[in-house]
C-alpha cells in the first residue's frame, strides 16, 4: 500500500494492556538509567487514571507528557522506547553474523561507548504483571530475559546470557524452550524467535507489542492505514470529522479516492517521495512489485457561499496547511489507539498545531472518551504546566534536563516535595527555575 505519511495499525485484539514501566541505561544521550513510569502515583487526585483491577497497581496514568530544553535527551527518551519495540518486531530479519542498527550507545564517556545498552519494560496484561528486558550492542544480544507476578508471586520464565547460556522455566514446556533456544542467532531475540514459533507466552508478549504499540515520530511517515480507516470504519471518520469542527478548521468532510499504482500516470514522482521519505530501499521495492499497490487519495470539503448560495469545494490534503495535516495525522493516530485498547508515544506533540488545539488533544486523552488507552508524549507547550487550565496532575508531567556529563536525567514533577496543589502556579515556578529543566542562554552574547 502507499500513502504519505505514517499512520497506527488497523484494530486487531481487545486486550486490556497497559504500559507500566520503561527503563532504558546508555543509549545516544543517555548514560545512567532513567526510568519512566505511570505508576508513580503521588498525587491524591483521582483524575486522569485507568482502573485496572489489580491488586498492586489498581491504577495507572493516562497520559505522561515530558518537557524539558532543546537536547536535553526528551526524544531519546521516546526513541529508546521506539527501538525496542522496533528491533522485537523485526530482529528475525537479520541474518545470521550481520550487525544490529541503530544502536547507538553514549558516546561521551569511554567507560560507555563500548559497553551494551540496555533495555526494559514493565506490561499489565489480563491482571498478569510481565517484565521483559534485553542488553545488546551492534554486534549481538547479552542478555534477555522474562518473567511474570501475580498475586505477589514472581515466576523466572526464562534468561538469556552471553555465550549461549539459557535457563528456562523448569515445567512442562523447558525441553520446548530449550529446542527454540538452539534455533536463536547470536543478533536475534529469543523472545521473538520463539514467538515465531507460537510459543505461547513470548507470543503473547511479542503480539501485544506489535499490536499495541504505535509512534509518530521523524521516522514514521506513510498514512495509508489512516486512509483506509477513513474509508472502512464510519464511526472513526465521524469522530475525526466533528474533531475537525471543533477546532475551528473549516472542514465539513473527508472523501477517500482509490486507484491502481500501475494506473498513476506521475508514479515516478511518488516512488521519488517515497524514497525522499521512506527511503531508498522501500522506494526500490515498491517500484519492483507495484502491480497489485493501491494509492490513497485524501480530500477534505469545504463549504462557501458565493452569489447568496451555499456551495462546496474539495481541497486535496497537500493543498492544506501543516497544522491541517499534523492535526488529522495525530487525532486520528490517537482515536486508533483508544479504539484498540493501546499506547501511542508522540514526539513533539506542538509542532504545527496551535497551543489551544495541543490543550484540545490533552483534554480529550484524559477525558471519559478515553477507557483504556495510554499516550506518552514529550512537547515544549508549556501552557499544559497550568495545571488547574490542563487539568493535568504533577505525576504526569516528567523533566528532563542535561547532567554536568552531558547526558540525560528524567523526574517527575511529582518527585519534588511540594502540596500537590492544582491551583499552584507551576509554570510560574518552573521559569523561575525551582524544578531545573530549563536552559541556559547567555544573554551577554545577544546583548554584544
Amino acid at each position: 500500500m502507499v500513502g504519505t505519511n505514517y499512520y497506527c495499525r488497523p484494530h486487531i485484539l481487545q486486550v486490556i494492556v497497559m504500559l507500566l514501566e520503561f527503563r532504558v541505561k546508555n543509549f545516544k544521550s543517555i548514560k545512567d538509567e532513567v526510568v519512566l513510569s505511570t505508576t508513580l502515583l503521588k498525587d491524591k487526585s483521582k483524575e486522569n487514571l485507568i482502573k485496572t483491577g489489580n491488586k498492586f497497581y489498581p491504577n495507572v496514568l493516562k497520559s505522561l507528557m515530558i518537557t524539558g530544553p532543546n537536547a536535553s535527551g526528551k526524544s531519546n527518551v521516546l526513541e529508546a522506547l521506539y527501538f525496542m519495540c522496533y528491533f522485537i518486531t523485526t530482529n528475525l530479519d537479520y541474518k545470521p553474523g550481520e550487525l544490529i542498527k541503530p544502536v547507538v550507545p553514549f558516546k561521551l564517556d569511554d567507560n560507555t561507548k563500548n559497553k551494551p545498552s540496555d533495555f526494559e519494560i514493565s506490561l499489565l496484561i489480563n491482571n498478569i504483571i510481565y517484565t521483559y528486558g534485553f542488553s545488546l550492542d551492534n554486534k549481538e544480544i547479552y542478555e534477555e530475559y522474562l518473567y511474570s507476578e501475580k498475586s505477589g508471586k514472581r515466576i523466572n520464565i526464562f534468561k538469556r546470557e552471553k555465550n549461549k547460556k539459557f535457563k528456562p522455566l523448569k515445567d512442562e514446556f523447558e525441553k520446548e524452550q530449550l529446542e527454540l533456544f538452539n534455533r536463536t542467532d547470536d543478533n536475534r531475540l529469543y523472545l521473538s524467535v520463539s514467538a515465531s514459533w507460537k510459543f505461547k507466552v513470548t507470543n503473547k508478549i511479542y503480539r501485544f507489542i506489535k499490536d499495541k504499540f504505535s509512534f509518530i515520530n521523524k521516522l514514521h511517515r506513510s498514512n495509508v492505514n489512516l486512509y483506509k480507516k477513513i474509508q472502512n470504519d464510519d464511526k472513526f471518520k465521524f469522530l475525526l470529522v466533528n474533531s475537525l469542527k471543533d477546532v475551528d478548521f473549516a472542514i465539513k468532510d473527508l472523501k477517500i479516492s482509490t486507484k491502481k499504482l500501475v494506473e498513476l500516470e506521475d508514479r515516478n514522482k511518488l516512488f521519488k517521495f517515497i524514497e525522499f521519505s521512506e527511503g531508498k530501499e522501500k522506494a526500490e521495492k515498491l517500484k519492483n512489485n507495484f502491480e497489485n499497490e493501491i494509492a490513497y487519495k485524501l480530500d477534505l470539503k469545504h463549504k462557501y457561499i458565493s452569489n447568496d448560495k451555499s456551495k462546496e469545494a474539495y481541497f486535496n490534503i497537500t493543498e492544506e496547511s501543516q497544522g491541517t495535516n499534523r492535526f488529522i495525522k495525530i487525532f486520528g493516530e490517537i482515536l486508533n489507539t483508544i479504539d484498540n485498547n493501546g499506547v501511542i508515544i508522540i514526539d513533539e506533540l506542538e509542532v504545527n498545531l496551535h497551543p489551544y488545539l495541543v490543550n484540545y488533544i490533552n483534554a480529550y486523552i484524559n477525558s471519559s472518551n478515553n477507557k483504556n488507552a495510554q499516550i506518552i508524549f514529550s512537547s515544549h507547550c508549556y501552557n499544559l504546566l497550568e495545571l488547574k487550565e490542563s487539568k493535568l496532575r504533577h505525576d504526569q508531567i516528567w523533566f528532563t534536563q542535561r547532567k554536568e556529563d552531558q547526558s540525560t536525567d528524567l523526574f517527575s514533577l511529582a518527585d519534588f516535595s511540594e502540596r500537590k496543589d492544582p491551583n499552584l502556579n507551576i509554570l510560574k515556578r518552573y521559569f523561575e527555575g525551582r524544578y531545573g529543566a530549563l536552559p541556559f542562554i547567555d544573554k551577554r552574547k545577544v546583548d554584544e
